[in-house]
């Protein structure tokens, strides 16, 4: 059955069923396929008992879509120029009659009869309502066909004639925006128009140059500009242009990280960055070790950090090894190392380790990971590729962090400073050592766990039970719920499961590794060390990167027996230093290297020359005084000359100790040009006098060795 406004369909065609008059059983309908129709009459027995079909769905949404302030105007001039026409004329059926009424409101309105022709078929074609009025400018540029050219139409110019877009142009602009402006980001509207043109729209001279088309030959700037907008939605753009980067920084954000964590303990987040601080070495403050590693694991229900880990390593797998085992490290030991007031009641989710632990793809995601999952038993789960949102929690600590460090931290450094030509030096102001930065992070991951957090959003369990936003309260409000869920692990067990492992050499100083060496009482007892004089081998071994004075050897007999091992006595130097500490003094002195070589050679050759002066000197004697006598002859009386050579220089030794020495001491000049200047020989006074007595005591034991 039919009711008003309904739309049926009759051989093909359709119609719009306008007004019934059940008095004279007469109906009033419009045909929607004809663009000259105009109100008819038909008996409406014929037509009541006709299903009702649904309109097409582009007018639907046409109309659920907000009207923007030009359509209303439009529709509301076109309201008023009606008047009442549309009810008057539904039964009208005589041309005449209907011309003469729509000329008479025409000249009321102040308005053309052709456009209240228009606007009474847009009135019954768009179902008897205002918004059927509404202006249709989501029709402009396009043709019946949806080709969208602007074929005979477009703004009048003086100059020029307006190019007319062709179906092909909208190919081709269609083929330039998706091979240029959508697949560089970097790509402008106008350079992709410049593409467009120089393609397309462009001819070459006698010359061979190429030469733009002129106005009125090509499409202009402002109509390409208008194709873009209106063919690609700004979704599909930002989506085509920036990849990945779209779902990070212009998707659409309904939900929140906490849809899928089942509450604390569930998933931890890790994560890794580069410090803003410039740090020094812990023996010389000038010298200047770069920027530190700061790895953070938290727990996502929660907000609590429950590891963390800084180093000067690069971020690596490494690191996170040890931020998970800082959860299960003696917290009071470990604020007693850095200096740091300990209160048990800042750690609550101590030893307590995760079901799911998140981290981007680069730390977690390789095979060394599997330790997590088979020694720990957690699942171990990989973000897609810049896709920092999926774990916000972690990142925004980093911010949090830095944010805090800046004001009082010197050698802090701004990210933002790093983009300006001409940056400050902060690098300059750098005085805090490694341990120090430790304690003060220590400080602040105990400052987030405490402070209530602004907007966080609480279930309704939890503001009923007043809990304070606070990670320490959150963990301590959820754990009730969760703790026979969570496995615990102690220190050992961790350390055991997830220290790097790496080959050690076994010589016969020791156990080397990097280079330090190493000893251990079942190395000793085994023999080792004398077996490696004959031939090294390799162990397998377990260390810490956080401290150098421990190994811990894998016994290559007994399987799952670990032995400690300590520094050597040569190696005890490093003793105290981590890892990254010994490698950063290693490289240096492997850069002092070619210094020392430079000072030995320099030293043989300044010897060498001497020594040829004095070989030259004696040579030219030899030459001036050998006066023909054979080598045999030079070796006739040689005992006798021996002696008398004896005696000689007895007495020449004698005479230089009894000599005075000389008033002032000589200034000696090498031959690469260095000087030193020795202290006076003798002084006034006792001084002097103490000198002739050591000259006379020199005289007396030369005679007694000489003369007996």
């Amino acid at each position: 059955m039919l009711f008003k406004n309904n739309i049926f369909e009759v051989d093909d065609n359709k119609f719009r069923l306008l007004d019934v008059n059940t008095e004279t059983n007469e109906a009033s309908i419009f045909h929607l396929n004809n663009k000259d129709a105009w109100p008819s009459q038909v008996p409406f027995s014929s037509i009541r008992d006709l299903n009702a079909i649904s309109a097409k769905p582009g007018a639907a949404a046409r109309q659920r879509n907000v009207p923007t302030a030009a359509m209303v105007r439009v529709r509301e001039k076109a309201y008023t120029a009606l008047g009442d026409l549309p009810s008057k004329l539904l039964y009208v059926s005589d041309t005449s009659e209907r011309a003469r009424q729509i000329q008479q409101q025409a000249e009321t309105a102040g308005v053309a009869p052709k456009t209240l022709y228009k606007h009474l078929r847009r009135w019954y074609a768009g179902g008897q309502t205002k918004d059927a009025l509404l202006g249709n400018f989501h029709k402009c540029g396009k043709q019946p066909d949806g080709k969208g050219t602007t074929a005979k139409r477009g703004r009048k110019t003086s100059s020029y004639s307006v190019y007319q877009l062709t179906p092909a142009d909208i190919e081709t602009m269609k083929s330039v925006v998706e091979n240029v402006y959508l697949r560089n980001e970097l790509a402008t509207i106008a350079s992709t128009f410049v593409a467009l043109v120089d393609n397309h729209y462009s001819y070459q001279d006698g010359n061979g140059a190429v030469i733009a088309k002129p106005f009125g030959e090509r499409p202009t700037p402002r109509q390409f500009d208008h194709f873009l907008r209106s063919f690609f939605s700004a979704a599909v753009i930002a989506r085509s242009r920036k990849g990945n980067d779209f779902d990070l920084e212009d998707r659409a954000v309904l939900g929140s990280v906490l849809e899928d964590c089942h509450g604390v303990g569930h998933i931890y987040e890790a994560d890794a960055t580069i410090g803003d601080i410039h740090l020094v070495a812990r023996d010389n403050v000038n010298v200047i070790v770069g920027k530190p590693t700061i790895y953070l694991i938290v727990d996502r229900k929660s907000r609590l950090i429950v590891g963390w880990y800084i180093g000067l390593e690069n971020p690596s797998w490494v690191c996170a090894q040890l931020a998970f085992m800082s959860i299960s490290e003696d917290k009071a030991s470990m604020c007693a190392r850095y200096g740091v007031k300990y209160d048990r009641r800042d750690w609550p989710a101590h030893k307590v380790f995760c079901q799911k632990v998140l981290a981007d793809r680069s730390e977690l995601f390789r095979n060394k990971s599997d330790q997590l999952a088979s020694e720990i038993e957690i699942q171990v789960a990989n973000t897609p590729p810049k896709r920092g949102d999926q774990k916000a929690c972690v990142e925004t600590k980093f911010h949090q962090n830095r944010t805090s460090l800046q004001p009082d931290s010197p050698g802090f450094e701004p990210p933002e400073n790093l983009k300006k030509r001409q940056g400050k030096h902060y690098e300059k102001d750098a005085c805090m050592t490694l341990d120090d930065f430790r304690a003060m992070m220590l400080n602040l991951i105990i400052m987030h766990n405490r402070m209530p957090m602004a907007n966080y959003p609480r279930s309704p369990r939890e503001v009923l039970d007043d809990v304070s936003p606070s990670p320490i309260e959150l963990w301590n409000h959820g754990i009730v719920e969760r703790s026979g869920v969570l496995p615990q692990f102690e220190y050992e067990s961790v350390r055991s499961a997830l220290l790097p492992r790496e080959e050690a050499v076994v010589t016969e100083h020791g156990i080397r590794f990097n280079s330090c060496h190493y000893t251990c009482e079942e190395a000793v007892k085994s023999e080792w060390f004398e077996k490696a004089r004959k031939k090294t081998f390799k162990v397998l071994i377990s260390h810490d990167l956080r401290s150098v004075d421990h190994i811990y050897v894998h016994d290559p007999i007994q399987r799952g027996v670990v032995h400690e091992c300590s520094l050597t006595p040569p190696s005890r130097a490093y003793s105290g230093y981590s890892w990254a500490e010994v490698q950063h003094i290693t490289k240096t002195a492997k850069k002092q290297d070619h210094v020392i070589e430079q000072g030995r050679l320099q030293t043989k050759i300044d010897a060498n020359t001497a020594n040829k002066k004095i070989a030259d000197k004696a040579k030219k004697k030899l030459k001036e005084q050998r006066n023909g006598s054979s080598r045999t002859a030079r070796k006739r009386e040689i005992k006798e000359q021996r002696a008398d050579e004896l005696k000689h220089q007895q007495q020449d030794d004698l005479e230089y100790a009894n000599k005075p020495a000389p008033p002032h001491a000589v200034e000696l000049t090498t031959a690469h040009g260095s000087r030193s200047t020795g202290e006076p020989a003798h002084k006034e006074g006792s001084a002097s006098a103490g000198s002739a007595a050591l000259t006379a005591e020199r005289a007396a034991a030369a005679r007694q060795l000489i003369f007996g």
